[in-house]
């Protein structure tokens, strides 16, 4: 949780972030689902900081964050219930 009185820090910290896919449902606009393709820049040791920080946020967020290298088939089939609502969901470029 953030202290209050950091807000500001915080939200400027979070503000120049951005995520390769966010998967919403529709109906709410609730994010469902974050996706990041990391090739070799993740390697880095500054990008690195930013993974974490990302994976940290996601998780305080209570929203599954799902890392793929370009090599790595993509299947997000798990993070869906089948029926109604799946038909609500739309993945988007998050930038």
């Amino acid at each position: 949780m953030v202290d209050p009185r950091r807000f500001p820090e915080a939200l400027n910290r979070v503000a120049g972030k951005s995520l390769d896919f966010v998967v919403i449902e529709l109906a709410t606009g609730r994010p469902v689902l974050a996706i990041e393709l990391d090739d070799r820049s993740h390697q880095q040791r500054q990008r690195q900081d930013r993974d974490r920080f990302v994976n940290d946020l996601m998780e305080a967020l209570n929203i599954p964050l799902q890392r793929f290298t370009p090599s790595m088939s993509l299947d997000v089939s798990g993070h869906f219930v089948p029926g109604p609502s799946a038909r609500q969901v739309l993945a988007r470029p998050a930038r």
